[in-house]
């Protein structure tokens, strides 16, 4: 300040106290400030390292905490206790034994052996350093006894002590010559009782046998009827199945062997199938509604030549559909057939039976029909118009 620069102890314990540094070069005035700085960082680590050795020396005065054994007593730390309790003792009052001793661990249990070991750190335990008290009787050093009547008084008392414990060995003799004896008659006991349980156990043996056989029995018969319940249940549901999807098919009919053009439209082709060929008048044809229609594509066969494509049309009113299959009959010369849209496993069946119709029909020259009967297809024949139909043939679909 007022111009100069303050002159500090630091400065002289640096070594900054020169005024007149202005013939120095930059290379000394950086040597010189490294070498104070270094000889500052000295000093300053020598203070601390002494104020450090000192602080500990201190500590280690202060502090109190003695060496611990197998086998001291020691009270533990009270953790019991939450909450405000400023006057509260920070020690238990309970003294407890060490049974084992680690580094930090110690394991102590309660002195008098009620209760269990507990495992607890070294800070949690304080030796405990009670010494036992005896009572002792003040010796009159001018007592007026004789050595002889100390010794009378010392025979004496051996003379009862020895009696004491022969009466307390006779009665412990006897005691253990009784529980002899009561351990060999619960013995016997116990041998019989064990007899009888054995003899139990065979018997529950062969009565579970027994149960065992009769069980498997019954269970046996109770698989079987339940095997045909549930048989009858499932041909029960697959004739409901079969019969739905009849339904279903009701309003539907196939028509196979029409021939099969290129960008033909289906509504002319089925136009003309009514017209033409079943012979229907075009204005009642015109009034049939019709819900859909198309080609249903089939597979090329390995062998010969792909037929047409099935026809497949779904009517509104079942009467209309009834009006074709009426009318059917006129297009069976030009191996048009007109059939039923049934659920594909009737078809298989109806497949067959058609097969076996058309032998009858060469062979033995009888007219023949499929007609479908819930979920049974029946094959009928007869000789003539005049004759009546036969069954020939029941398939079931179910």
């Amino acid at each position: 300040m007022f111009g100069r620069n303050p002159k500090l102890p630091i400065d002289f314990l640096l070594g900054t106290n020169q005024t007149d540094e202005t013939h120095e070069s930059l290379d000394e005035w950086i040597v010189a400030r490294q070498n104070r700085l270094r000889y500052g960082y000295e000093k300053a680590g020598e203070q601390t390292k002494d104020r450090a050795e000192y602080r500990k020396t201190v500590h280690d005065q202060k502090r109190f905490n003695p060496e611990i054994c197998v086998g001291d007593k020691v009270y533990i730390r009270n953790r019991g206790v939450h909450g405000r309790n400023n006057i509260q003792d920070t020690w238990s009052s309970t003294v407890y034994r060490v049974v084992r001793l680690s580094e930090n661990i110690v394991t102590v249990e309660p002195n008098d052996g009620a209760g269990v070991s507990i495992t607890l750190n070294r800070q949690d335990v304080i030796k405990c350093n009670i010494q036992p008290s005896v009572d002792q009787n003040n010796i009159d050093s001018d007592s007026s006894d004789d050595t002889s009547n100390i010794c009378n008084d010392v025979h004496s008392i051996i003379k009862q002590n020895t009696t004491v414990k022969e009466n307390q060995t006779i009665r412990l003799i006897s005691d253990v010559k009784s529980e002899v004896g009561q351990v060999k008659s619960d013995l016997s006991i116990t041998n019989t009782e064990v007899k009888l349980l054995r003899e139990d156990h065979n018997e529950l043996e062969r009565g579970v046998g027994h149960l065992e056989s009769q069980f498997n029995c019954l269970e046996t018969e109770k698989l079987e009827a339940l095997k045909i319940d549930i048989d009858e249940k499932l041909a029960s549901l697959k004739e409901c199945q079969v019969l739905l999807e009849k339904h279903d098919r009701k309003y539907n009919i196939l028509i196979y062997g029409i021939e099969q053009k290129q960008n033909e439209i289906i509504w002319e082709v089925i136009d003309i199938l009514f017209v033409k060929d079943l012979g229907i008048e075009k204005f009642k044809a015109d009034s049939f509604l019709i819900a859909n229609a198309h080609r249903i594509p089939a597979k090329a066969p390995v062998v010969g030549t792909k037929r047409p494509d099935a026809i497949i049309v779904r009517f509104m009113h079942y009467a209309d559909k009834q009006c074709i299959m009426a009318q059917a009959y006129k297009v069976a010369n030009k191996k048009i057939r007109i059939v039923d849209d049934l659920p594909v496993i009737m078809k298989e069946a109806r497949n067959d039976l058609a097969k076996i119709a058309y032998n009858i029909r060469t062979k033995e020259k009888l007219q023949t029909r499929i007609r479908a009967r819930g979920v049974h297809l029946v094959l009928e024949t007869r000789l003539n118009a005049r004759d009546v139909w036969n069954v020939r043939k029941d398939i079931s679909c179910v």
